[in-house]
């Protein structure tokens, strides 16, 4: 099995994908994985990330926001 240690999001990564997190709390759903790989490379910022740590902070925002 392979660890991998967790990374921070950065205030330019967390800003980027703001946009996306609005889009969908508005929609009440979750990106698909194409839109989150077109996300990433659009954005050189993201390029660290894979579709799915990026899918994974968009429901963890949204359930934040829900919970507020």
């Amino acid at each position: 099995m392979v660890y991998t240690s967790r990374a921070r999001w950065t205030t330019p990564e967390r800003t980027v994908v703001e946009d996306v997190v609005n889009k969908h709390s508005a929609e009440d759903s979750l990106p698909s994985k194409p839109e989150c790989e077109f996300l990433i490379e659009k954005n050189p910022v993201l390029q660290k990330r894979n579709p799915s740590s990026v899918k994974a902070f968009i429901y963890n925002n949204l359930k934040k926001r829900a919970s507020i």
